[in-house]
């Protein structure tokens, strides 16, 4: 079972108070007299009410008269609350009244099924029913009221055996309100009523034995008949006495029979004068009223309920006045608004079919145009750098190119050898002239190659001096015809030449990329031009060509927006005029009602005046109309209890009939003078009965001595036959060894039972131990380790370290104390849960007798136990609010409200509640 809602009118020092309750831990945290205590009382009135029967204790009445509103008429609450089966349920209680009105609905049908529960005076035992459990037990186990953790059973509380017995009816049966004790009672029901015990006469074996003995009885008076004539005669003299004493006895009874009549023939008289009285004085009262007999208060409900309907009518008018004046003036700013964008709308109009979708695409072509702008000013850039510096090289690098560019690194090499031997020329090797050879072969490849290439480019043909320079290099090209000083010159150009070429190849390159950057801008900026086309009407400057597409696409998205805009306005001036229409509705209708009603009221009361008074006046006349059919009812009821205490007689009948019983009762004083005086404390039935028994018995002590008679005379006439006797005893006998046997079996299963259920009360107090030396372990840091529980008296021991001996809790201290016995209830309450329903712990101010270290290890354990079963806990302690912040933040399954202080000045406010959400 989890708590959902709670919602209480009016409940001690609560008042208007709504709360929704989380499904695992919930702490109610607020200052002293902020109603903490209050509201867990009022879970535990919508529970389980004050009253646990249909007589009210003074206890009980206490309690709920302690905790009546103090400024508040209403004193009523509700509750709502889920099942472990699904099932959701709300209960409301009304407990201004002593009775406790008591409904309780099915939350997903809607149906009221407070009967299927049974209705009590004070009570519906809906919660017995589902969880198991007595109020009392629930207190003990799951209900901590602040100061009252160490009180869970003793006198005017519950007793352990009664825990026991909740928790074998959880455990050993299907159905939540059937015990163990039942089924033992139940079998001795069926003991009772089928077998019979030896006091009970009427009973099968009783009853079985009496025929028994009554057959072996009447086969004895065959055997000894003789003997019995012999006694006939002493037998009849004594029941001839009996009968003459009987009738003595009769006539004592008669005599006082005749005296329980006379006095209540008088009485009967008496009570005819009172009612006579009483008739005479609602005649009055009807001819005082008469006037009102024609009052139409059959109306008054229609009545009631219009002038309801004008009262709230009137409010909600009055309410809803300023309400729609901002309305009206909603409405005007409204229209303004629509003209102002209608306006611009039309101004917009005719770009309203401008291809707008269209900007991303050309928004994507204008930032790849400028992206490639950009790495064309680069590049250019760079090039202006590489010229700048490759500028006044250009034609030296192609004069020493042509001078010393084709040299080979074998020309190099030997150019040095020369430089290093002069007259190294004059002696020539093989080696040299193979040299030599190449590189001249190389020299005229280079030459050919330059030609050509002169050829593809169509340059102009070179000078006659170039081409004998030319021709004077290759032919030069003989190193050994060089003296040392030209090999020297020939060898510095070639360094000059290597300083100059990187300079000049940069510069280049540099050329052929910006080449290709212009032609990427070029064929970029014809993407973006090819994209505005048509859609503006100067492309000659293509940054201004975008600025009047996106100013036209712009006015595009704006006229959407401002069609948007109008619709909105639409629907919320629709909105708005509904409320104002629904104002002058109320309006128009409250004008309706209060002119039927008072024209109605005005022609029940025959006068005129305003609204309240009329209703005033009507109410008047109901309650004449009402006295006088309540006078006219009770003379037609005092008229009946006339005619019962007459009993279709006359007065004068009556007291006929009392001249005659004073009579008879002269008669029997004269036979019988002792008799006067007599009296006797039974009633007339009870004297009735009396004398119609002895008259019975009279009449058979006559047929006795009748028989008597005969049996003397006629001695062994009428006796059975022996053989007939003896066959039915023994069909007896079998009979009550059967009954015997059958009674023997029901014994049995009764002590199965029983030990059945002692074994059950024995189970549970190791499970609970169990919890409770694990939770002493974690709470006292591996103090206290092992703790034992007494199912007999709930007395929990635990072992001591130093000793290593089992020591009562009760010796320990307080704080050790307080976390035993509170583990003590947790530990009842999670281990019927287990069993069966859920059971929510309800837990006031436990913590305050433990330090901070065990109120954060209890309230770890309360969390992960809320997993299981709903925790309630209610606390002043800023340790507890502080640990809940600091751990539980987050979980939507765990709250923390606080209680203002406030709740006493101000009862009107629900609680102040905080969810951590992270």
């Amino acid at each position: 079972m989890r708590i959902t809602r709670i919602d209480v009118q009016a409940f001690g020092c609560l008042s208007d108070f709504q709360e929704e309750i989380a499904p695992g831990l919930h702490i109610f945290h607020g200052p002293n007299e902020a109603g903490k205590s209050t509201l867990q009382q009022a879970m535990l009135a919508l529970l389980y009410s004050f009253y646990e029967s249909d007589r009210a204790r003074s206890s009980e009445s206490r309690s709920r008269e302690r905790l009546i509103p103090w400024n508040d008429g209403r004193y009523a609450a509700q509750l709502e609350y889920e099942l472990q089966d699904g099932h959701a349920y709300r209960v409301a209680r009304d407990f201004s009244s002593t009775d406790v009105p008591t409904t309780l609905w099915d939350v997903v049908t809607g149906r009221d099924v407070t009967d299927d529960f049974g209705r009590g005076r004070h009570n519906v035992p809906f919660m017995r029913r589902q969880l198991g459990m007595t109020k009392r037990v629930f207190e003990a186990c799951a209900f901590v009221s602040q100061g009252e953790l160490f009180d869970i059973a003793g006198e005017a509380r519950v007793r352990p055996q009664e825990i026991g017995d909740t928790i074998v009816s959880l455990a050993d049966t299907a159905r939540r309100d059937v015990s163990a004790q039942s089924a033992i009672d139940r079998l001795a029901r069926v003991f009772r009523e089928q077998v019979g015990g030896p006091q009970a006469r009427a009973a099968p074996v009783p009853v079985a034995r009496g025929h028994l003995a009554e057959a072996r009885r009447e086969l004895e008076g065959v055997q000894s008949v003789q003997e019995e004539v012999r006694s006939d005669a002493s037998a009849l003299e004594t029941t001839m006495r009996d009968a003459e004493a009987l009738r003595e006895a009769i006539s004592r009874s008669r005599y006082l029979l005749y005296q329980a009549e006379i006095t209540e023939l008088n009485g009967g008289l008496q009570r005819l004068r009172e009612l006579a009285e009483r008739a005479a004085d609602l005649q009055r009262v009807i001819e005082e009223h008469a006037p009102f007999a024609g009052f139409p208060a059959e109306d008054r409900d229609g009545v009631v309920q219009t002038w309801g309907a004008i009262r709230d009518l009137r409010e909600r008018v009055d309410a809803g006045q300023a309400e729609v004046e901002k309305h009206q003036r909603r409405l005007a700013e409204l229209a303004q608004r629509r003209t102002s964008l209608a306006r611009r709308q039309r101004e917009l109009s005719h770009l309203r079919e401008y291809p707008g979708e269209k900007k991303p695409t050309v928004d994507r072509l204008l930032i790849s145009w400028r992206s490639v702008a950009a790495v064309d000013r680069e590049a250019q850039a760079r090039l202006a750098a590489a010229l700048s510096k490759a500028e006044g090289l250009l034609e030296e690098h192609d004069q020493l190119h042509s001078d010393v560019g084709r040299l080979t690194a074998a020309d190099l090499a030997l150019l040095t050898e020369r430089l290093r031997d002069p007259h190294a020329a004059q002696r020539p090797t093989i080696a040299g002239l193979l040299l030599a050879a190449a590189g001249r072969a190389w020299r005229m490849i280079v030459a050919a190659g330059r030609w050509a290439l002169r050829k593809l480019v169509r340059s102009p043909e070179p000078e006659p001096a170039q081409q004998a320079e030319a021709s004077t290099e290759s032919e030069g090209a003989d190193f050994g015809s060089l003296t040392s000083q030209e090999v020297a010159v020939l060898l510095h150009r070639h360094r000059r030449y290597l300083e100059i070429s990187p300079a000049v190849q940069k510069y280049h390159e540099e050329r052929d990329a910006a080449g290709r950057s212009r032609s990427a801008l070029d064929d970029s900026a014809r993407q973006l031009a090819e994209a505005l086309r048509g859609l503006v009407d100067d492309l000659s400057d293509l940054e201004i060509a975008h600025a009047v597409f996106s100013e036209r696409a712009a006015g595009r998205s704006e006229l959407e927006a401002v069609t948007d805009q109008l619709q909105s306005i639409e629907s919320e001036s629709a909105s708005v005029e509904e409320s104002v229409n629904q104002f002058k509705a109320d309006q128009a209708r409250l004008g309706r009602l209060e002119a039927q009603l008072g024209q109605q009221l005005e022609t029940a009361v025959g006068r005129q005046g305003s609204l309240e008074e009329l209703v005033a006046s009507f109410e008047q006349g109901c309650r004449g109309r009402q006295a006088l059919e309540n006078a006219k009812r009770e003379l037609r009821e005092a008229d009946e209890r006339t005619g019962m205490v007459l009993g279709g007689k006359s007065p004068t009948e009556l007291e006929e009939l009392i001249k005659r019983r004073e009579a008879e009762v002269a008669d029997l004083l004269s036979e019988s003078p002792s008799l006067a005086g007599a009296r006797t404390s039974d009633s007339r039935e009870a004297l009735k009965e009396a004398l119609s028994r002895q008259a019975a018995e009279l009449q058979q002590l006559q047929l006795r001595i009748r028989g008597l008679r005969t049996a003397i005379e006629t001695r062994l006439t009428g006796l059975r036959p022996r053989a007939e006797i003896e066959e039915e005893i023994e069909r007896l006998e079998r009979d009550v060894a059967d009954l015997g046997k059958f009674g023997q079996a029901l014994n049995i299963a009764i002590e199965v039972v029983t030990q059945a259920m002692t074994e059950a009360h024995r189970d549970f107090a190791p499970s609970v131990g169990r919890f409770l030396g694990a939770g002493l372990e974690r709470i006292t840091g591996g103090r206290y380790q092992k703790a034992l529980l007494d199912p007999a008296t709930l007395r929990v021991t635990t072992e001591v370290p130093e000793t290593g001996r089992l020591q009562e809790v009760e010796t320990l201290s307080r704080g050790t104390r307080a976390a035993a016995y509170l583990l003590l209830r947790v530990g009842l309450a999670q281990h019927m849960s287990a069993m069966s329903e859920p059971v929510p712990l309800l837990l006031d101010d436990p913590l305050v007798d433990l330090d901070d270290l065990r109120v954060e290890q209890f309230l770890e354990l309360l969390s992960e136990i809320s997993e299981e079963i709903q925790v309630l806990l209610f606390t002043k302690d800023e340790r507890t609010r502080v640990w809940f912040e600091r751990q539980c933040a987050g979980d939507p399954t765990h709250k923390l409200s606080v209680l203002p202080s406030r709740a006493l000045a101000e009862p009107v406010g629900s609680a102040l509640s905080v969810r951590l959400m992270g």
